[in-house]
């Protein structure tokens, strides 16, 4: 008996002392531990590890964190022709947009602009109908969290889902890109700004392409404006200041003799401009 009882307690220690050695992480703070000093010891590279810990805090991130919110949203509406569709999409740039009623309160489905590709034939034409080429809007809660909106958009082949607070109203959209940029950070188009180019670029035809976070004094400098900030400290806070709001892609603003188009914005600030002076009858 004492044999057995001398065996156990050999075997307990056993385990404490591995599990010391080893080391074997005990929550999620402590693997985080593992993981830094696996890439202080070259062994995992930063940009991993950045990823690993955005995945891990995908769990604790609600759907209204990444979501664009209703204000921000691009959508069409039940019966609206074929050209004022294609309009939109080219607009956008967008290859869904989900489809209101006519009042605009609850979504009928989504469209995808592909499906509109085969009315461009005139023996087709008359034929369209939005109603018969929507597909069904999938929806989701403000609430939902992050990693099970992932994996539902990969278990039903879904890019696109519908946000809806408490009260069952539409709050906004949220892509499986706005996800996945949790993770590896903004996914870049086109359109988004090098970090290192200039912050103006001059381009035929008296236009201007500007970064919006270039500070208001440099751009007084380079066009000899005379702007005022009225407390932000660049181009892209002073439109801010001047709409009150975030405008879209595509929105138009004329300011103190100058035309600025927005080229692009993202759900929180804006990213690039293009500017052209215009003569004070212009304006």
């Amino acid at each position: 008996m004492s044999d057995e009882r001398s065996e156990r307690t050999k075997r307990s220690w056993l385990n404490v002392l591995g599990a010391a050695f080893v080391g074997e992480p005990q929550d999620r703070e402590q693997l985080m531990d593992v993981l830094r000093d696996a890439e202080q010891r070259e062994l995992l590279d930063g940009e991993a590890l950045s990823m690993i810990e955005s995945t891990m805090r995908l769990s604790e991130m609600r759907v209204r964190e990444a979501m664009t919110f209703r204000t921000r949203m691009v959508f069409a509406k039940e019966g609206q022709s074929l050209e004022a569709l294609v309009a939109i999409a080219n607009d956008s740039e967008y290859s869904r947009l989900p489809v209101f009623d006519e009042n605009e309160e609850h979504v009928k489905g989504v469209l995808l602009v592909k499906d509109l590709l085969e009315y461009f034939f005139e023996q087709k034409r008359n034929t369209f109908e939005l109603s018969k080429i929507l597909r069904p809007a999938f929806f989701v809660p403000e609430s939902k969290r992050l990693n099970s909106l992932l994996r539902e958009f990969q278990t039903k082949h879904n890019h696109m889902a519908i946000v809806i607070n408490e009260y069952g109203d539409v709050s906004g959209l949220v892509t499986i890109e706005d996800v996945i940029e949790q993770i590896v950070g903004e996914i870049e188009d086109e359109h988004d700004v090098d970090e290192d180019a200039d912050n103006v670029v001059a381009r035929d035809g008296g236009f201007y392409t500007v970064k919006a976070m270039m500070p208001l004094e440099d751009f007084n400098e380079y066009f000899s404006s005379e702007l005022s900030g009225g407390g932000f400290d660049t181009i892209g806070g002073l439109l801010l200041s001047e709409l009150g709001y975030l405008p879209k892609r595509g929105e138009v603003i004329e300011l103190e003799g100058f035309r600025i188009n927005i080229l692009h914005a993202d759900h929180h600030r804006l990213r690039l401009l293009e500017v052209q002076r215009i003569s004070p009858e212009e304006e």
